[in-house]
């Protein structure tokens, strides 16, 4: 293997680790790029996307020419199409409209882009270029394509080896932004459940009643954010109190809205005070809520300190 090889395979080799290493699709691409245009230099590169858009629409993700990029350590930025993907126009002429529309590689020479539709004349200088559909489930959702000055700056075989290479840069990406939206949906459902999980606290006595003849003491700790268990205690106006400890079955959001909606049933009782008419009231109430798999076991009793009994 001759030193250019050597030093080739040594940045595709460094390229590789720091893709492995990194959660963040935008330095991966940095990476890439930064890399590939030191092996195989290119004067130009544009990337298309035609996800979600109408058939023969299409949109610029990145135009980039090889000038306008700072190649030093740490300085490699690159657009972030992703986060304005909103914002970027979408286009249905022009050479970039072609080329979707073969839906193919392509390999292109002695080109002429002058007074492009969409490009203008900002790649008018660039004669030749490779075109590759990055294919997702089986679909070309995205297009890469790189340019040279020189007409015949591309072959057969630089195709070929750009669609190997396109398409595993953009399968590395596409896991990546994967995992970015995965991240970021599992930290807002997080900030949801702990909104919820602080909601079905405040249901919950904040201070154990003084009753006389009773010593209380209470721990609630549950398993997942939120769950379904409950207790409380209810002042009655003939100095009764009652006291209730319920488990709704399952766990998380689901059992913490059964608990709140007992919470609720059993505080607004208007009728008589008896263990069995609360319970047959909160019992008739979730029956009609029509809660599908859902119940809850509960204790209620009816504790009077003047007698010391519990009924």
């Amino acid at each position: 293997m001759g030193t250019s090889q050597e030093r080739d395979l040594e940045t595709l080799v460094d390229m590789l680790r720091e893709a492995s290493q990194s959660p963040d699709a935008r330095q991966v691409l940095a990476s890439f790029a930064k890399r590939l245009w030191t092996i195989n230099p290119i004067d130009a590169l544009v990337s298309l996307s035609i996800r979600g858009l109408p058939n023969g629409h299409f949109k610029v993700t990145r135009s980039l020419r090889r000038e306008e990029l700072d190649f030093s350590p740490g300085n490699m930025r690159l657009p972030d199409p992703w986060s304005e993907w909103d914002r970027i126009p979408a286009h249905t002429e022009g050479f970039l409209a072609d080329l979707i529309r073969e839906g193919k590689p392509q390999l292109f020479h002695h080109m002429n882009l002058r007074d492009d539709p969409v490009l203008g004349d900002r790649l008018a200088d660039m004669r030749s270029a490779v075109a590759t559909p990055l294919f997702d489930s089986g679909e070309p959702l995205n297009w890469n394509l790189q340019f040279r000055a020189d007409p015949e700056g591309f072959t057969s075989e630089d195709l070929a080896a750009h669609v190997l290479q396109a398409n595993l840069i953009g399968s590395i990406t596409r896991n990546l932004i994967a995992v970015q939206r995965e991240a970021s949906l599992k930290q807002r459902l997080q900030h949801q459940l702990d909104e919820l999980a602080s909601v079905q606290q405040s249901l919950l006595p904040t201070t154990l009643p003084d009753i006389p003849g009773l010593t209380i003491a209470a721990s609630y700790l549950t398993s997942d954010e939120a769950g379904g268990d409950y207790y409380d205690f209810v002042p009655l106006p003939d100095g009764r109190w009652g006291i209730l400890i319920a488990d709704v079955a399952g766990h998380g959001a689901a059992a913490a809205a059964v608990m709140a909606m007992l919470h609720a049933i059993v505080h607004s009782y208007q009728g008589e005070h008896s263990a069995s008419g609360i319970v047959r009231y909160a019992n008739a109430r979730l029956v009609a809520s029509s809660i599908q798999g859902r119940f809850a076991t509960a204790f209620f009793g009816l504790y009077d300190p003047e007698t010391s009994v519990m009924s």
